[in-house]
């Protein structure tokens, strides 16, 4: 089989330590499994370091920052790890910049800063290297992976719980964000974390409509704000149509419970951004109308039509045609594989809702939609569970359900990951990759041991394609800059005491900005 052939290909193609990290998930994984009918904790245990290990995995493929978004958020987090409340791109300001492009700017709004501090706690501990850039991710996912088992048992029972966290645990695109491979990387991971994290909150307070519940839920809420604007919100959404549906003698009390999770969520997220706004002005009105802009316009060419999300069930979750409409069957039979309507209707509310508002949004990415990934596995292993629990119960012999459950990990295993998928994203031996990935680890090698890169140094790019200079500021305390310099630009640096490199230079470039305050290095 070729998936099969893939797997041996993709054995060859990684490193020895990603390979090793893989080996050991997958004993990890697989203990997991035979443990849960016997010891539940141990079980959970052993399946949130299996999941720690398998992200791990993919954080070690590419030993290096990738293009898009990880370069540029690493070095802003490696500059909050110094300035965590002043958060900026270039190393220094002493070169004018325009406050509108976010991938050449000094102050940087254009995410908020949660996600980033966290990136920026690990570098200050474990310094600027990509492991610690993706250290945070790994740890949110495997986290993310426990929860995805809460709400399961809540929701419908432990066996739904824990097979949907299984697959979570395996399910590539979300492995992919950790290791920088998708477009937003390491802020999707903690949005999908946080979003989560409320998600459990509110169903461990349907059972208890203890404030508590709420509280935590309007602290997750809060700090989903601080990774990934407005959207953050969306439990309030399932929260408050269910409160409109399900009245009860404690409605008012519920309704309070909802307002006080509210307020909680405002106090934590409403500080940074009034801090902003007044700080840095005209970049936060800037981002603030750029956000906006992604509802009613095609922002830098992310453009799909109205199946869109459709198509991209496929790029989430598996290959194959029959994916989509298996995600589909699965979710509108929720009324009857959820344990109570309560559940079956915030489901609905948070998918369809989550669905819904990106379709009829102009700007259309694959990351936008997986907040609700974990919903959905939980959809489609709890129709699987309950077709399968059908049709044992039909059948006049026994079955011995610790070989069938070790089968179907293994095969979970396998398909889940996408060795396929693996391959094209990080084999430097395939055709598509092969001139972009060397490129990116010469480009590496280059920046940590062939330039001097002192703080009063300033690079000018020309022809920069990889973004360079972003590497070079993150390893660098340097300042960087993707053109060249002019004449007098020149001038006034050498006179403040700066030291000028142009890199990737013509002869034509050379003898236009001629000048001996001026260096010239030739990359190879």
């Amino acid at each position: 089989m070729t998936v099969f052939r893939n797997i041996d290909a993709l054995i060859n193609a990684l490193n020895g330590y990603s390979s090793f990290a893989f080996l050991i998930a997958f004993l990890l994984l697989t203990i997991s499994v035979f443990l849960f009918s016997k010891n539940r904790r141990h079980s959970l245990l052993f399946l949130f370091l299996g999941s720690v290990s398998i992200g791990l995995a993919f954080a070690l493929i590419d030993p290096f920052l990738n293009l898009w978004d990880e370069k540029f958020h690493a070095l802003v987090a490696k500059n909050l790890s110094d300035t965590p409340l002043k958060p900026h791109l270039l190393n220094s300001s002493v070169i004018d910049s325009d406050h509108r492009m976010w991938i050449n700017n000094y102050i940087w709004l254009h995410k908020p800063p949660l996600s980033l501090w966290q990136i920026a706690l690990a570098i200050k501990i474990f310094g600027a290297n990509v492991l610690a850039v993706r250290l945070p991710s790994i740890l949110l996912h495997g986290l993310t992976t426990i929860l995805t088992y809460k709400i399961g048992k809540i929701g419908f029972n432990a066996q739904v719980g824990f097979y949907s966290a299984f697959v979570f645990a395996l399910l590539n695109y979300p492995l992919e964000l950790i290791s920088g491979a998708h477009t937003a990387d390491h802020i999707d991971v903690a949005f999908i974390f946080y979003i989560t994290a409320s998600i459990w909150a509110w169903m461990e307070y349907s059972k208890t409509k203890t404030l508590k519940w709420a509280v935590l839920l309007g602290v997750f809420v809060g700090l989903a704000v601080l990774t990934k604007w407005l959207v953050g919100l969306l439990v309030f959404s399932g929260w408050g149509v269910y409160l409109l549906v399900y009245r009860s003698d404690n409605g008012m009390k519920e309704w309070g419970h909802l307002l006080k999770s509210s307020v909680i969520a405002i106090i934590i997220a409403a500080p940074w951004f009034f801090y902003t706004l007044f700080a840095f002005p005209n970049e936060f009105m800037h981002e603030m109308s750029y956000n906006s802009l992604h509802f009613t316009n095609v922002i830098e060419k992310h453009t799909g039509d109205y199946l869109f999300y459709w198509d991209n069930l496929k790029t989430v979750y598996g290959n194959g045609d029959l994916i989509a409409w298996i995600i589909l069957l699965s979710v509108l039979f929720i009324w009857k594989t959820a344990k109570e309507r309560k559940y079956t209707l915030v489901f609905y509310v948070w998918i369809l809702l989550v669905y819904s508002f990106f379709t009829l949004a102009q700007t259309k990415m694959n990351s936008f939609v997986t907040i609700v990934s974990p919903l959905i596995i939980l959809s489609v292993v709890a129709l699987i569970v309950y077709l399968t629990d059908l049709i044992k119960s039909n059948l006049r012999f026994s079955v011995n359900t610790l070989i069938i459950n070790t089968f179907v990990s293994v095969l979970l295993f396998i398909f889940l990951i996408r060795p396929n998928e693996i391959l094209n994203n990080h084999n430097l031996k395939t055709k598509d990759g092969i001139a972009f990935k060397k490129k990116l680890i010469q480009t590496k090698a280059f920046l940590k041991t062939g330039l001097p890169g002192k703080k009063n140094d300033i690079y000018f790019f020309e022809n920069t394609f990889f973004y360079e200079y972003i590497d070079l500021m993150f390893y660098h305390p340097s300042l960087a800059v993707n053109r060249l310099p002019t004449k007098d630009e020149i001038k006034r640096l050498t006179n403040l005491g700066y030291k000028v490199y142009v890199l990737n230079n013509s002869k034509k470039t050379e003898a236009e900005l001629i000048n001996k305050s001026v260096t010239f290095i030739k990359k190879h």
